[in-house]
């Protein structure tokens, strides 16, 4: 592999993979159980994820599609079929039970079953009066990027206008909020270390932001360990997922208006 590539794979799929497998120190992660998965089935879990791993994209849509065919909701097959593959993948691949290129193949291959929903998502969530707009960032060296991927689709979808920057400075952040005008900021982070960093982040943007009442939201990891931390890096709130955080940021929205 040339050297790009090992720098995808080793410093933004791995970690990603590690954190969504809740291979970090103090964090908890449900299992998927049956009775947890309401809209999925475990089975189709697993044999949605085998079709990932072999790149086997028309398989995997046509998984979605069944789903879609018997009146089940874009935003709840995300929630609990794509987002729990990543989860699974992630866990197999921790448990040495399927290899470095599968899990990276299947990554790949999920990131373009969520592209393939934006029709059926856009249907379901749209409303294109709302004018409202968002910024979101991941931390500089952080790894949350699927995360990420997944807020998009919801919040674009929804009718918000939707700018993504990766691996951020807080510099660099800086500089979009004061240039151009956001309704909200969606900040994650998947790991302790980037607590102090996503603080700093949050003063510089209320600091410079051309929106003087823009509201931050969070998440990420350290803040489902600690339910308050959003509080001590001074965002407004924080959310567990992506259907969980359009609905707050809405919420607030409404209520800053």
């Amino acid at each position: 592999m040339n050297d790009k590539i090992n720098d995808y794979l080793y410093h933004r799929i791995i970690p990603e993979l590690l954190a969504s497998a809740g291979n970090l120190p103090n964090i908890h992660r449900p299992d998927i159980r049956e009775n947890d998965v309401k809209f999925v089935s475990l089975s189709d879990i697993k044999i949605f994820s085998d079709f990932l791993k072999n790149n086997q994209i028309k398989q995997a849509n046509s998984i979605v599609q069944d789903y879609l065919d018997i009146g089940y909701n874009p935003s709840k097959i995300v929630e609990f079929l794509v987002c729990k593959s990543a989860h699974y993948l992630g866990d197999e691949w921790c448990s040495n039970d399927i290899s470095f290129v599968d899990v990276t193949i299947g990554m790949v291959t999920l990131h373009r079953v969520l592209c393939d929903l934006d029709e059926d998502l856009s249907m379901e969530l749209g409303d294109s009066t709302r004018g409202r707009s968002i910024f979101l960032a991941s931390i500089s060296q952080d790894t949350h990027l699927f995360g990420v991927a997944v807020l998009e689709s919801f919040f674009r979808n929804s009718g918000w206008h939707v700018q993504v920057e990766h691996k951020s400075s807080v510099d660099s952040i800086a500089g979009d909020v004061a240039n151009s005008y956001f309704s909200a900021i969606g900040i994650s982070i998947s790991q302790s270390r980037h607590i102090d960093e996503c603080k700093s982040m949050i003063e510089q943007i209320r600091k410079h932001s051309k929106n003087r009442q823009i509201k931050i939201m969070v998440g990420g990891f350290p803040f489902l360990v600690d339910d308050m931390l959003y509080k001590g890096v001074g965002a407004d709130a924080f959310a567990h997922n992506a259907p969980q955080a359009l609905k707050i940021a809405d919420s607030i929205f409404s209520h800053s208006v």
